[in-house]
């Protein structure tokens, strides 16, 4: 009798509608893709909004062997000599940079399928992490040297391969109603990463000390987008590691 009722309600119009909803929602691991992509695009936008006055910093250290003034104003009036410095090594660390995230695209395709997409991720956001702290401690107010923030931004940009991971994570454990959507939401997430970096690097600009010695904005941003990327990391222990179904 319990099984004829039970055969009712799923063939009827209100069963069918449920059955519909909860194929149609998104697995947990989604949301993880979610705020990690608003994580790149924070650390993407406070990276190229802080870094050349982060180099020329470095470069008046290395050249003068004395910490310099915070302020962006003193900086640029007193030590315009060293932007120059400063804005080519910003300019072959977007190239360290870009060349990381190439090799962290590739890495991506032929990794999952030995460490599984869980792995992968945990790996992939705790090199992020770790870069933008070597890139921060390359800072006069600690190292004082640009080859640690090459380094730092090479395995920053390896770790960005889990961007690419997302891109193949989303339309695999999303249903099949849901798919389109989630690649949607998930640049869309990028966009707003991007605005929040944009607030978070124009609000330390304005708060920084006048003292010397002391951290500049672009240390301060690094640091926090480091941060960010730790909570995305706790994240991951949502991300499917079983094999994606065959159906939506």
């Amino acid at each position: 009798m319990s099984g004829n009722l039970d055969r009712q309600l799923i063939s009827s119009p209100k069963g069918k509608d449920a059955s519909a909803a909860s194929s149609s929602k998104l697995p947990g691991g989604i949301y993880v893709f979610y705020f990690l992509a608003i994580v790149l695009g924070s650390d993407y936008t406070i990276y190229l909004s802080s870094a050349p006055y982060f180099f020329a910093r470095i470069a008046a250290h290395k050249l003068n062997g004395t910490s310099v003034n915070c302020s962006l104003a003193s900086f640029y009036g007193e030590n315009s000599t060293y932007v120059a410095q400063g804005t080519d090594d910003y300019n072959l660390t977007l190239t360290i940079w870009s060349l990381g995230q190439f090799i962290g695209c590739l890495a991506s395709i032929f990794m999952p399928p030995k460490l599984n997409n869980r792995n992968c991720y945990l790996l992939f956001v705790a090199l992020s992490a770790i870069g933008n702290i070597m890139y921060s401690l390359a800072d006069p107010a600690f190292v004082g040297h640009s080859s640690l923030a090459f380094v730092g931004k090479f395995i920053n940009g390896f770790g960005d391969g889990s961007i690419a991971l997302g891109m193949s994570y989303l339309p695999l454990y999303a249903p099949m109603a849901k798919k389109a959507e989630a690649l949607v939401n998930y640049r869309t997430f990028v966009s707003v990463g991007t605005a929040i970096g944009c607030a978070i690097s124009m609000s330390l600009a304005q708060a920084v000390s006048d003292t010397a010695p002391c951290l500049n904005p672009g240390n301060l941003c690094t640091l926090i987008s480091a941060g960010l990327f730790v909570c995305a990391w706790a994240g991951g222990f949502a991300i499917n590691t079983k094999k994606p179904p065959t159906k939506g």
